[in-house]
């Protein structure tokens, strides 16, 4: 039985629809039908997921006592085995590009040849892709917001490994510099924001909060530090009254507020966006947190034994992979569909595609080959191995073992306990 929340659960199919919904060519079809230019929103997806991870991230480490043990353990055979599987399905997707050679798409699809692939990839699997010098693979569109996560998560392991050397491994000093860190962090962040909106000629801020502002830590924080607040029991015993009778209601108001404000603020891309850094992210930023507090409580979403509901829930269980390999499956299919079509083994022309045609024509043939894939893959590998760590905590738990220091004879009693 999973422990899962389940509404949180909802709200990353939710997130991860958003996402698809960004960069499916549909949507910019579709928007372009408008009389008016509206921004495409639905990148908010990826702060929504930012929210979630630093709520529950911190509920982890509660709850495994600040073990940093513990915590880089679960984190690595839940993300690290799917990640390389991606790394090899794009390598060989890059690969097949090279390999055909579709006339007229490099200026779409950047594809990095093989040597700085591997270089690239270097930098996805170990989290540093933030600080990845030159143009990254198409493949590789979604990473960014990994390394962000992955820099979080390093940091909070970090602080947990000086705590549990350093101080003894008290769970209150732990809890007091978490607080007073993120806090400081988030308040700082804020200011940053603020200043780019306010100001006509922005003060230039150092390169560390510049670097925190633009890659949106503060959506991560934020998440860490409502799921502190949780644990204050009054304020909790009211956030219960209040959520559990206006849940249903405030709900779709923070998912769709800040997708209607984003729309009408700058370009993402642009190179000014005061409303959009300065106020947009501000707004969706509390927002989402008072999203995810009462997802956290079960009370967000009606009818939770519909079709619709769990349906959400077993995209939002499967977010992680889809997330991953949607890029170079677009990538994938576009490439063989070009070649079938060059070789006239598909009945339509390329160039006769309008912008909807196109985008109704990748969106089936992306999810026809996307969610099999990703089905797959969360049933024979990221599920087994997400609970063999578990396990493997679970024992080393028991067992009082230093992982750093396990000897054969502990690997053994290990795989017999389990």
């Amino acid at each position: 039985m999973s422990n899962k929340i389940e509404d949180l659960q909802v709200l990353r199919g939710v997130s991860i629809l958003f996402v698809l919904l960004q960069h499916l060519s549909i949507t910019s079809a579709i928007f372009a039908l408008t009389p008016k230019r509206i921004e495409l929103p639905f990148f908010l997806g990826v702060e929504i997921f930012f929210v979630i991870s630093g709520y529950v991230i911190y509920k982890s480490l509660l709850k495994d006592g600040f073990n940093p043990y513990s915590f880089i353990i679960k984190r690595f055979f839940r993300l690290i085995p799917c990640l390389f599987l991606f790394i090899l399905f794009s390598f060989a997707v890059n690969y097949l590009f090279i390999l055909i050679k579709p006339e007229g798409l490099n200026s779409i699809f950047h594809i990095n040849l093989p040597k700085e692939s591997l270089k690239e990839s270097l930098h996805v699997l170990s989290g540093t892709f933030l600080f990845y010098k030159g143009p990254s693979s198409y493949t590789n569109g979604a990473m960014w917001s990994l390394s962000v996560e992955d820099l979080f998560y390093g940091s909070l392991a970090i602080l947990c490994f000086a705590q549990f050397y350093f101080k003894k491994h008290n769970s209150i000093i732990t809890k007091t510099i978490l607080a007073f860190v993120l806090s400081f962090l988030f308040i700082t962040i804020i200011a940053n924001r603020l200043n780019i909106l306010l100001s006509e000629s922005p003060k230039i801020s150092p390169y560390w909060l510049s670097f925190l502002t633009k890659f949106r830590f503060d959506f991560l924080i934020l998440g860490v530090i409502i799921s502190m607040f949780e644990e204050i029991n009054v304020w909790k015993d009211k956030l219960d009254v209040c959520f559990s009778k206006y849940g249903n209601s405030l709900c779709p108001l923070a998912i769709l507020l800040p997708l209607i404000i984003c729309s009408i603020s700058e370009n993402q891309y642009a190179n000014e966006k005061k409303m959009l850094s300065g106020f947009t992210l501000i707004a969706s930023n509390l927002l989402f947190g008072v999203l995810v507090l009462i997802c956290s409580r079960n009370v967000a979403f009606p009818n939770n034994n519909g079709l619709f509901y769990r349906s959400f829930i077993t995209l939002g269980n499967r977010s992680y992979l889809i997330y991953l390999f949607h890029f170079p499956v677009m990538l994938f299919t576009w490439t063989l569909s070009f070649y079938l079509t060059k070789n006239n083994w598909l009945p339509f022309d390329f160039g006769a595609f309008t912008p909807l045609s196109y985008g109704i024509f990748q969106l089936t043939t992306t999810l026809l080959v996307l969610m099999p894939l990703v089905e797959i893959i969360h049933n024979k590998i990221e599920m087994p191995l997400t609970k063999y760590g578990k396990n493997l905590v679970e024992n080393l738990n028991k067992n009082q073992i230093n992982p750093i220091l396990l000897s054969s004879t502990n690997i053994v009693e290990l795989k017999k306990a389990s």
